[in-house]
């Protein structure tokens, strides 16, 4: 399985409401703005002034037109706008072919488009109303995501640490990828954690006398787990299908002695309060049931995406942490406490948070 590749995939376990509700919340907002609009269009009707050619040429050329003025809007907007503009566009096709109508119904020859304009006019200030409050809708949801992010690697931090008490320890320096009893292929701790989660159905799944990539985990490595996945996170899978996790923890690849880095994760070292536990690592590219974590023999000890490409997509980060959220990820600690760090963290705090010597908060908040 490539490792450093994402590709687009399916949908999985989303209902219908889940998949469409962002379409589902434009609709009724513009179910709204048609009744906010209705008033306008009873006065219209009840006015006596003449309509004629000139208030007929400029509806028709105003509906003609509306479908290449959408077009154009949607290639130079962001993505998040578009169901916007489209539901917008479909208001201004009724009110103009209703406007239409009412003209030919009172048409008169001699007039100077009165009526036109000040149905244009009304659609246009509908759309700057629009279009002043659109950039405040990814923000709002941006901050809706980024808790729910917040709450779902401390759920897995929580969840590990109780493994401490009950069972083995899932929560020890390096990550406890090691096979169950009577050996085997390794298993990934956030498999074996899945029962801690109440997903001990998954668990039950995956068959621990199998590699991980083997045809048989293959179905389970496709499924979505969102325990394991951020919101902010597009819908990407590996090559094979696999589905990445958001979150990880920490390990040294290297086994070279003469690697200052390679004690880092020692096994003789006692995780403290003060060290990273789990962080948010997209840019790791590490699939939900692969017993691998964060390299930090590979990886650089920062939060900094280096080139723009990593930064419009956090998935090509060299970092140890990397997200989709704005300058920033999360990260939780050996006491449970959970932080979102920001990208432009002092090296050498994080150096500390790595290592797990004693580091001031108010140095970096």
């Amino acid at each position: 399985m490539n490792q450093d590749v994402r590709i687009p995939g399916p949908e999985w376990q989303n209902s219908f409401l889940d998949q469409n509700r962002f379409y589902l919340d434009i609709g009724l907002h513009l179910v709204l703005l048609a009744l906010a609009i209705s008033p306008f269009v009873v006065l219209y009707v009840k006015r006596k002034s003449p309509v004629g050619w000139v208030d007929l040429g400029l509806l028709i050329a105003a509906f003609f037109a509306l479908p290449f003025a959408m077009l154009s809007t949607l290639r130079s907007l962001p993505n998040y706008t578009h169901p916007f503009i489209r539901g917008y566009a479909v208001l201004c096709a009724l009110v103009l072919l209703i406007s239409i109508i009412m003209v030919a119904w009172r048409f008169k020859k001699l007039t100077l488009g009165s009526y036109a304009v000040r149905v244009l006019g009304t659609l246009l200030a509908l759309g700057l109303l629009i279009f002043l409050f659109l950039p405040a809708v990814p923000s709002a949801r941006e901050a809706a995501r980024r808790m729910s992010c917040s709450n779902q690697i401390r759920q897995i931090a929580f969840a590990l640490l109780t493994t401490r008490e009950n069972g083995p320890d899932l929560s020890r320096s390096p990550p406890d990828n090691s096979p169950e009893e009577g050996g085997g292929p390794e298993i990934s701790w956030r498999v074996k954690l899945l029962p801690h989660l109440e997903l001990g159905n998954l668990r039950d799944q995956y068959d621990a006398d199998q590699p991980w990539d083997s045809d048989a985990n293959r179905n389970l490595a496709a499924r979505r787990v969102p325990a394991y996945s951020c919101p902010s996170e597009p819908n990407l899978t590996s090559p094979s299908g696999g589905r990445f996790t958001s979150y990880a923890m920490l390990e040294n690849s290297n086994r070279d002695e003469d690697n200052p880095k390679r004690l880092v994760y020692d096994r003789n070292i006692s995780r403290g309060p003060h060290r990273i536990l789990l962080i948010e690592s997209c840019g790791a590219n590490i699939t939900w049931t692969e017993p691998r974590d964060v390299d930090l023999d590979s990886l650089e000890w920062s939060l900094q995406a280096k080139d723009s490409a990593a930064q419009r997509d956090p998935w090509r980060s060299r970092t140890i942490g990397s997200s989709y959220h704005s300058n920033g990820t999360h990260a939780v600690f050996g006491d449970g406490s959970t932080r979102y760090l920001s990208s432009a963290i002092d090296g050498k705090i994080l150096e500390k948070m790595i290592r797990g010597e004693t580091w001031n908060s108010e140095s970096f908040e």
